[in-house]
């Protein structure tokens, strides 16, 4: 590595943080005391400079720099098992549409997912006509942008969770 990267990277981590706690100043305050609300007997790791948490819901969520992962998946998977590597990823999808949006986030992404996710009319909605979750806005999006960073699509693991 060069000097000039190494300088580079440091600038990159400055911008990111400056990002978190300004921009992203809303969704992270949000996220930072949901993840303190959670007994801390549950585990958690940073991934990507996101904290996440398990948790005993049936659904995974993300909010600003925080990740929240159902604990149905077991509290022994580590985050690079396959079993949860998909879902973590398309989480972290979130947490860059957070650094893109900013404070619009929560109005442009985080309430019309929650919508999408738990009215039990969107529900029956999706087993009646077989539509995907990952269709909605929020979700493909997010896998687009996870894909992007993570360099692989997370497109086969959509179409299997029909």
């Amino acid at each position: 590595m060069t000097i000039r990267s190494i300088h580079m990277n440091k600038l990159r981590n400055v911008g990111f943080w400056v990002l978190q706690t300004t921009w992203c100043l809303l969704q992270n305050i949000a996220g930072a005391l949901l993840f303190l609300c959670i007994p801390k007997h549950r585990p958690c790791f940073v991934y990507h400079k996101a904290f996440v948490r398990y948790w005993s819901l049936s659904y995974s969520m993300g909010m600003g720099n925080f990740i929240f992962l159902t604990d149905t998946f077991g509290r022994d998977a580590d985050a690079e098992s396959g079993k949860i590597l998909p879902t973590l990823q398309h989480e972290y999808g979130h947490t860059r549409q957070s650094l893109l949006l900013g404070p619009l986030y929560v109005l442009l992404i985080a309430l019309p997912s929650a919508v999408w996710c738990g009215l039990p009319c969107f529900r029956r909605y999706r087993k009646n006509k077989k539509v995907s979750y990952y269709c909605f806005y929020t979700e493909s999006w997010a896998n687009r942008l996870s894909g992007k960073y993570f360099k692989r699509l997370l497109s086969n693991w959509q179409q299997k969770e029909k």
